[in-house]
């Protein structure tokens, strides 16, 4: 449901929508709804909200298991170059302390 299909159903949730005769509403006629057309909406609304959130939250979670993935790469990489494995304490303290 994309914004744009939103916008041409809107009319269409109307059981009288101005301009009559199936003629969409001119852009000065105010569009109003009863209660029924507005859970309508609201759901419409509520529904392309929720699509849109778990489409981002899917692509955080792939992005964040790509760079785990990638830094486990690198991890491992590093350990074949230099025989240690950079996460270790002893690594770390050797770095800081120049050992």
């Amino acid at each position: 449901r994309s914004p744009l299909m939103l916008a041409f159903s809107l009319p269409l949730l109307q059981s009288d929508p101005p301009g009559g005769g199936g003629n969409p509403p001119a852009v000065e006629d105010e569009v109003k709804f009863d209660d029924k057309q507005q859970a309508k909406l609201n759901a419409i609304v509520a529904a392309a909200r929720k699509d849109a959130e778990e489409k981002a939250l899917a692509k955080a979670a792939s992005d964040a298991q790509e760079a785990k993935d990638k830094d486990e790469q690198e991890r491992k990489r590093f350990e074949k170059q230099h025989g240690t494995d950079p996460r270790s304490l002893s690594t770390i303290l050797q770095g800081l302390l120049g050992g």
